[in-house]
């Protein structure tokens, strides 16, 4: 037996369609928002990743403080650190979400990374956890991940100590 062949009066109907309509249009602008933060924090761990390895490529590395015969202004890593999580938590993006590793060394206010000599390439990781918060609602599983942004660095500082080693 076909159930609209057998119904006849189709009264309702038009009922159904209206809920089901509502809830894709709901789904679409939920996607939609959640998409909107997704793209903002990957924008934010591309232009991070970006910044992180011009300051590297251009000191060598990062150390708490100036290194010695460094020409030009020296950013320590305590600067560099709290750039970077202004330009993260502008972006809505909390502390404990986010993530840089210099040369696999996780970056914070008293991250001392050694001084390469110019040439040396040094790898430069920014992560982000993202979810999507409002489609979850309505899709099962879990709908979250991580994104990465990863970056290759050669060094343009020269050191320049004359040879000279401190034993």
């Amino acid at each position: 037996m076909n159930v609209l062949k057998r119904k006849k009066n189709k009264k309702g109907m038009t009922s159904i369609e209206i809920v089901l309509s509502v809830i894709i249009v709901i789904l679409i602008v939920s996607g939609f928002v959640d998409l909107t933060g997704i793209l903002r924090r990957s924008n934010a761990v591309s232009m991070n990743t970006s910044y992180v390895s011009r300051v590297v490529g251009n000191q060598g590395g990062i150390q708490t403080r100036k290194i010695n015969n460094f020409n030009g202004r020296y950013i320590p890593s305590s600067e560099l650190y709290g750039n970077v999580k202004r330009s993260m938590n502008s972006s809505g993006i909390p502390d404990d979400e986010w993530e840089v590793k210099v040369y696999g060394i996780k970056l914070t206010p008293n991250t001392n990374i050694p001084v390469f000599d110019y040439g040396t390439r040094i790898p430069v990781e920014v992560t982000v956890n993202y979810k999507w918060g409002l489609t979850d609602n309505f899709i099962p599983g879990n709908l979250e991940g991580v994104h990465e942004s990863k970056s290759t660095v050669s060094t343009t500082h020269k050191v320049r100590d004359g040879g000279f080693t401190q034993n």
